[in-house]
């Protein structure tokens, strides 16, 4: 099954708002994209998500338990991005050198130094 990962956070917004309309906002998109989102992501996975009421909506049995899955799961995303940026900003992270113990020793020590320095959690 590959389903897009937008469809679950469209889902999720849905599920945390309660209603089409509220997630369109949060979302910056339309109320019929949201509707097709969710209509695509339930084809997809081959179960009702929502139950539809004159409120809103409100989540089946295995919405709830996808909800509890899918918001784990984009925490993870955003907590490796959020990681992945910091790697590369290089606010953390690790070098690997490979040279003997005279050439670390004399030559290299002030550079490891200067670098601890300027980066301090790589």
């Amino acid at each position: 099954m590959d389903i897009n990962l937008e469809l679950y956070r469209v889902f999720l917004v849905v599920a945390e708002c309660g209603s089409i309309s509220g997630a369109a906002r949060n979302l910056f998109i339309s109320q019929p994209a949201v509707t097709q989102a969710i209509k695509l992501l339930e084809s997809e996975l081959g179960g009702t998500l929502f139950i539809r009421n004159s409120r809103g909506v409100a989540l089946t049995h295995e919405g709830e338990m996808l909800k509890q899955y899918v918001g784990r799961a984009l925490e993870l995303v955003s907590a490796a991005e959020s990681r992945f940026s910091e790697m590369v900003s290089l606010e953390r992270g690790q070098i690997n050198i490979g040279a003997s113990d005279t050439i670390c020793k004399h030559f290299l020590l002030p550079y490891f130094e200067r670098f601890r320095q300027q980066y301090p959690h790589v």
